[in-house]
């Protein structure tokens, strides 16, 4: 990222000493410096604070490059004219670090590349209604039992929008890229894994009681094992205190996780 990260940290040390009510003599001259554009050059470097999402639901350094485009205008938004010398030649140095973005062609191309995968692959998120909380960290969501038809039918919409997505895809993707067995095109590689995971994107069972109403529907998603084998991690870690736990899990018997179940009262037997 032609060392755009490492040179922003320093831009913000440098301004780490400049205060908004008093002139400090600093590496950009005598002057006052708002906090407005140290924390411009934080959010440049930084984003928002969010916390991102694992990869690939998450590109940090597409944003990055998202960012520094916006610097310029932000700069006029956040710190206004008439400006400080040490504001004016640390302005003139955040945009000629974030300037060099714009001057390397292979960026350029790469950036435009992941743009089309990134809408392609949000294209996809959206057609099997996945939010953030389908994220392996995202926060486990259990229907109620009153919602399970409900579930179902969603399920049944679902792929009745992902088989009017692949014909859509079809139409997108590029004459030369047709027949590939290695395509290259966002269309083309987001179609490739729909038809070779299609088996386990649907068909999901449910049961049914003896009227026939919906009592349970399998998760499209492992979020429940995961979470529940996470919290298992966290609490066997607070037990003895180490970090690494392989052989710590490899010798506890299978029964532990079954303790669990203890909590809940509809599990014992009256």
């Amino acid at each position: 990222m032609s060392k755009i990260r490492t040179d922003l940290r320093t831009l913000l040390r440098e301004l780490s000493c400049y205060d908004a009510s008093r002139v400090i003599e600093g590496h950009w001259g005598p002057g006052c410096v708002r906090e407005e554009l140290k924390a411009l050059v934080r959010w440049v470097l930084e984003g928002d604070g969010h916390k991102d999402a694992p990869y690939p639901f998450a590109l940090p350094h597409l944003e990055l490059v998202r960012r520094c485009r916006q610097a310029a205008e932000r700069a006029k938004q956040w710190t206004p004219c008439p400006r400080t010398q040490p504001e004016r030649r640390a302005i003139d140095a955040l945009l000629r670090r974030v300037g060099r973005l714009k001057r390397d062609p292979r960026l350029a191309s790469a950036v435009a590349s992941l743009d089309e995968s990134w809408r392609t692959f949000s294209e996809l998120r959206e057609v099997l209604r996945l939010s953030d909380a389908d994220l392996p960290r995202g926060d486990t969501r259990v229907a109620p039992p009153q919602l399970l038809a409900l579930e179902l039918l969603r399920l049944e919409q679902i792929k009745q929008a992902v088989e009017s997505f692949e014909a859509e895809l079809r139409e997108r993707i590029p004459q030369a890229e047709r027949g590939k067995s290695r395509p290259s095109s966002a269309p083309a590689i987001v179609l490739k894994y729909i038809e070779r995971n299609r088996v386990h994107l649907f068909g999901h069972p449910a049961r049914l009681d003896p009227d026939g109403r919906v009592v349970a529907v399998v998760d499209r998603t492992n979020n429940v094992t995961e979470h529940f084998f996470g919290k298992d991690k966290q609490r066997l870690r607070r037990r003895v205190g180490r970090a690494h736990l392989g052989q710590d899990l490899e010798q506890q018997p299978a029964q532990v996780a079954l303790v669990s179940n203890l909590r809940h009262p509809d599990y014992y037997y009256y």
